[in-house]
């Protein structure tokens, strides 16, 4: 299902995201790091919890795996939250906007 790897050698590519509430219209700025190598998207469970984001339960759970195939200590992914998500360009325009699933984890780091 998912992996998520970091490689402390190699720099993080991360872009300024606003998460915007469905119904409140309310605005998180939030980091996001691409190409982490995960199978979802995945945000921390920490993070959703401080921004009060709304968790669904996943019928299916599933365990976080690592890249090389063994189950990620950290544990199953047992819910999700739907967000739309603003991708901002380095000038600060927004330019990419959609509705997303993010799978709720605890990845042991926030950006």
């Amino acid at each position: 299902m998912s992996a998520i790897t970091r490689n402390r050698q190699i720099p993080s590519i991360t872009l300024k995201t606003e998460l915007i509430g469905k119904v409140t219209g309310r605005k998180i700025d939030a980091n996001a790091l691409i190409d982490s190598g995960a199978e979802g998207i995945i945000i921390n469970g920490q993070f959703a919890q401080k921004h009060q984001l709304t968790l669904l339960p996943i019928k299916n759970p599933f365990p976080v795996r690592n890249v090389d195939g063994s189950e990620n200590t950290m544990g199953w992914v047992r819910e999700y939250t739907i967000q739309n998500l603003r991708i901002y360009s380095r000038d600060g325009e927004a330019y990419h906007e959609e509705k997303a699933e993010f799978y709720v984890t605890d990845i042991g780091i926030t950006i």
